[in-house]
């Protein structure tokens, strides 16, 4: 060490300035923060959106039926999505059109009334499914990707 007693020695650790330690020390607790914001903060990947019913027999429905089923618009973290658009279309089973019901800007909720929709099974069939699309927010993360379950349209 050239002469100097390591007593006298300023330095932070043995071979680094005092300004080199403290900036390392000072870099890392900003990473810190930062990274606990970064986990906080809301993924910004596309959030898929279904939908549930109270009781999975709800989606069970007969051809005839006049019963009114209410589906409760959900993602994928089972948080609740307002301001949809949720789209009926023939699959097995028949509608004379497509039907669409909105949830409100207050709540998730959709009420489909059999009684108001025309559904036919084809010839021969004993159960046939009804298509259920749902159309999220346009200016949201949620997307409607995967298959939703299905409306059961039975014979009787």
């Amino acid at each position: 060490m050239s002469g100097l007693r390591f007593t006298r020695d300023t330095r932070a650790i043995e071979g680094l300035p005092i300004r080199l330690v403290i900036a390392v020390i000072v870099g890392t607790a900003a990473l810190s923060l930062m990274l606990g914001i970064l986990a906080d903060s809301e993924p910004s990947h596309p959030t898929e959106v279904t939908f549930e019913t109270d009781d999975a027999d709800d989606l069970i429905v007969t051809e005839s039926s006049t019963e009114t089923v209410t589906l409760s618009i959900i993602d994928e973290n089972g948080r609740t999505v307002t301001d949809a658009v949720v789209i009926i279309e023939s699959d097995t089973a028949r509608v004379d059109q497509a039907y669409t019901f909105e949830t409100g800007s207050s709540d998730n909720d959709v009420e489909i009334d059999f009684d108001q929709m025309d559904v036919e099974l084809f010839s021969g069939q004993q159960s046939g499914e009804l298509e259920v699309t749902i159309r999220p927010p346009t200016d949201s993360n949620w997307v409607d990707e995967e298959p939703n379950p299905e409306i059961v349209i039975i014979d009787g």
